[in-house]
């Protein structure tokens, strides 16, 4: 390469990089949590904020104590392209965010001694029935499942 092409392609390097780092701080950022919530005030503004940046597009909010719902409001959109706005019953689709849930659950109960993360599943499901040669560890560890 000669020493030309080289300088042009230095140049063209810079200015890309200067316009990355340009965009990187035009970028917009997602609200701040606050640090604590100490308001209903104060936890709605946060999640208007959430909403009105797009990340979710809607949420719903329900806060139970001793088993009575204390809160409950939808914010932003269930269905944004049909403005259907969010309620409290709004019908999320999780998608695969439940595997979060389900992990959690069941890190908690091998905690309280309920479970063994090598118990087989049809243990507590019996109606589940995995037919699979290996055992579960095998299969879990494997990429085969």
């Amino acid at each position: 390469m000669t020493l030309r092409k080289w300088k042009r392609w230095q140049i063209a390097l810079a200015v890309f990089g200067m316009l990355a780092i340009g965009l990187a701080f035009l970028w917009p950022k997602a609200p701040q949590p606050p640090s604590s919530v100490t308001s209903v005030a104060q936890l709605e503004a946060y999640t208007e904020a959430l909403v009105n940046f797009g990340t979710p597009p809607g949420m719903s909010l329900v806060v139970v104590k001793n088993g009575e719902i204390v809160y409950s409001k939808g914010f932003g959109w269930a269905d944004h392209p049909r403005q259907i706005a969010a309620t409290p019953q709004t019908v999320y689709h999780w998608w695969s965010c439940t595997k979060i849930v389900t992990a959690i659950a069941v890190l908690q109960l091998q905690e309280q001694g309920k479970l063994r993360l090598e118990d087989s599943v049809a243990q507590f499901l019996p109606f589940f029935k995995v037919h699979c040669p290996m055992n579960d560890s095998q299969a879990a560890f494997s990429g085969k499942t």
